[in-house]
C-alpha cells in the first residue's frame, strides 16, 4: 500500500509561522494548495425577534454554529424559551423551512398501511420539528 502523504496544516507549526502568515493568501508553513481563507458577509441578514423552544429537550440549552455565504461564522448558544434576535437564515434552518434543504432539524414519524398486495408497509407520514422559533409580538 502507498503511504498518504500527510498535509501540513497551520495550527501544527511553530508559533512564529502562525503569526506570520495567519490570514495570509498563501502561507509559507503549508502548501500552495491549502490556503486560509477569510470570509466576512457582504451584507446584513435580516433579523427577526423570536422565542426559541426546544422540542427536543425541553429545558435543554441548544449549541450549534452556523455559516453561509451571505452570513459568517458564529456560535450561538440558545435557552429554551428565551427571546433572541436571530438571523432569518438561521431561523429558517432551525424550523426546517430552507428552500433547499427542508427537514434538517426534524424527526421522521412513521405509520403502517396496506400496500396494492394487502401487506403491511412502513411509510413516513409527517415530521417533527425538534426547534421551534416563536415571534415576539409587541
Amino acid at each position: 500500500m502507498a503511504r498518504m502523504r500527510r498535509i501540513p496544516r497551520l495550527n501544527d507549526q511553530p508559533k512564529e509561522v502562525i503569526e506570520k502568515n495567519f490570514l495570509e493568501e498563501v502561507p509559507d508553513g503549508i502548501y500552495a494548495n491549502d490556503q486560509v481563507v477569510a470570509v466576512s458577509a457582504k451584507e446584513i441578514p435580516k433579523h427577526e425577534n423570536v422565542i426559541f423552544v426546544n422540542n427536543r429537550d425541553p429545558g435543554a440549552t441548544h449549541y450549534f454554529h452556523y455559516r453561509s455565504p451571505t452570513h459568517p461564522l458564529k456560535h450561538y448558544t440558545l435557552v429554551h424559551g428565551e427571546k433572541y434576535l436571530l438571523p432569518v437564515e438561521v431561523i429558517q434552518l432551525l424550523e426546517g423551512t430552507r428552500p433547499g434543504d427542508p427537514y434538517t432539524c426534524h424527526a421522521r414519524l412513521y405509520s403502517e398501511r396496506r400496500n396494492l398486495e394487502g401487506n403491511p408497509e412502513t411509510y413516513v407520514s409527517g415530521y417533527k420539528p425538534y426547534f421551534q422559533c416563536r415571534p415576539v409580538r409587541a
